[in-house]
């Protein structure tokens, strides 16, 4: 299937409609840093002084700023919690940290804020294939990106910090790979490896430009929009984009992809063999997926009856059941290995 796909591809070349993908992907990546980084600087530790009661007799403050300590007649000298604070500004005006006091007892939100794109994106990794396999690539990509550019600039206008992490959850779980991997499928084979390293640069370049935005906004609302509105600008080319080729042969669709490959060879200023011939070419490659989907679906299954026929004949003697149960023979019972001829691992 690879070859004879692949060769398609050599026939369409590269140029501008392969471009158009390498493009789009690219400065999606570039995007993505001040996203997956963002609590760094939006949600960062910043200096509090404690602003104890006007009511309370305060005789001094705790040197974390987090109570303060009051003379009362009835009781003596107690603990109270703070409950406002004043915020150091001098680096910056406005941050999450500052706006929903994420100080003291709910410090630990900073880092929560920050981990729950984190632990969204183990959700995200779970199901891109299989949406992308069962929808296809460029609705998945679409979708995704619409959703990722709406959070992002929703979350800029949120006065809520449980909306703002449900939103940032939300964020990573649709952060989904899939554009690069359309790109790869319209790449011709012998710049894929180029290709994919090119597309990885801008994430260095994001990186380092977040850093920089942070240094010029030091408002955590009009930072966050400023890198989340021109996640709006990779819409355009995506509604250019065509599905992949390579998914819709697989899948059956053999006139759409044709027409896609048409459409390809036009803007590459190439020609292809006549729709007959792609067809058939199309149906060889469909029918080797389908065996080869098939052929691995019967190795699994026998690996797997393999795998249970030989549990049993690992623990038909003491010394291989001694192996599998106890890998050190410091763990083995007393008197395990007793009788004749067994003697413990080495």
């Amino acid at each position: 299937m690879a070859s004879e796909f692949d060769e398609l591809l050599t026939r369409l070349g590269t140029g501008r409609w392969n471009f158009l993908y390498f493009i789009a992907t690219s400065y999606w990546y570039f995007l993505i840093p001040p996203q997956t980084f963002s609590g760094v600087f939006l949600a960062p530790s910043v200096n509090v002084t404690c602003r104890p009661s006007d009511l309370d007799p305060v005789l001094r403050v705790a040197e974390d700023a987090c109570s303060y300590f009051v003379n009362k007649s009835s009781v003596g000298i107690v603990e109270i919690p703070c409950t406002e604070w004043i915020y150091d500004d001098s680096i910056y005006s406005s941050t999450l940290t500052s706006d929903f006091g994420l100080v003291c007892a709910e410090a630990y939100n900073r880092a929560t804020y920050q981990s729950i794109y984190t632990f969204a994106t183990i959700f995200s990794s779970i199901h891109a294939g299989y949406l992308a396999d069962k929808f296809g690539r460029k609705p998945v990509v679409l979708t995704t990106q619409i959703i990722y550019a709406a959070t992002g600039i929703a979350m800029c206008f949120a006065n809520s910090f449980p909306l703002i992490l449900a939103l940032r959850f939300v964020m990573g779980c649709v952060g989904l790979p899939t554009i690069y991997i359309l790109t790869m499928e319209v790449c011709e084979v012998k710049y894929r490896s180029v290709v994919g390293i090119l597309t990885g640069l801008p994430w260095a370049f994001g990186t380092m430009a977040w850093g920089g935005m942070a240094y010029l906004i030091r408002d955590w609302r009009w930072l966050l929009l400023s890198v989340s509105l021109p996640t709006l600008l990779v819409l355009p080319p995506l509604f250019l984009m065509d599905e992949s080729p390579r998914w819709l042969i697989v899948k059956g669709h053999h006139d759409w992809a044709i027409r896609v490959l048409q459409r390809a060879a036009r803007w590459n200023g190439v020609s292809l063999p006549p729709p007959e011939e792609l067809k058939k070419i199309m149906t060889s490659i469909q029918e080797e997926t389908e065996n080869e989907a098939r052929n691995k679906a019967k190795e699994k299954h026998q690996r797997n009856m393999w795998s249970f026929l030989k549990l049993p004949m690992l623990c038909s003697t003491r010394p291989l059941r001694a192996y599998v149960i106890f890998p050190s023979t410091s763990l083995s019972p007393p008197g395990f290995w007793a009788g004749p001829n067994l003697m413990p691992p080495k």
